[in-house]
């Protein structure tokens, strides 16, 4: 699947009892060129913290339209770019998941969670940005991820307004 992340959280969120989850979003953008403001969205990270699912999915293979809106951007630049987020990103989940197995999962008021959002996407000098945070009430976080991803990134724009 288009942007999936390989290293997946062993726990899967289907396997958790159905109820309104609340979770935090933010749009991962590409921004080459600082001086302009222009950017393009790449991606979304969703954080779950009650559950403590953190995914996100990037624009990896159908880069065309990235490389053609940033003419003059050699292609491996954004390749490459991604490549690193999306290695840094498992790197997270991995932490995240070692945090659980290490210390056990009923602390949720304290640990590398807290603030683990916050952290991923405050400004930084770099060509990958984030947007504002964002939330949004779910049941299904995977399946609100794949959406926010479809909205923001495909343009598959839907009827009804994305959750806020």
């Amino acid at each position: 699947m288009e942007g999936s992340n390989p290293c997946f959280l062993k726990t899967r969120i289907a396997d958790l009892p159905m109820k309104r989850i609340a979770c935090q979003y933010a749009i991962v953008r590409f921004m080459p060129y600082i001086e302009t403001g222009e950017f393009a969205n790449v991606g979304i990270l969703l954080w779950a913290p009650k559950t403590r699912y953190l995914g996100f999915k990037l624009l990896r293979k159908k880069h065309a339209r990235i490389t053609q809106f940033f003419e003059e951007l050699d292609r491996a630049v954004y390749l490459k770019t991604m490549a690193n987020l999306d290695a840094e990103l498992c790197r997270v989940q991995t932490m995240l998941q070692d945090q659980i197995g290490e210390f056990g999962d009923n602390d949720r008021e304290y640990g590398l969670h807290k603030g683990l959002f916050r952290e991923l996407i405050r400004p930084r000098e770099t060509i990958v940005r984030f947007s504002e945070q964002r939330a949004v009430l779910t049941d299904n976080p995977e399946k609100t991820l794949t959406e926010l991803y479809e909205y923001y990134v495909d343009r598959k724009l839907s009827p009804r307004v994305p959750p806020r």
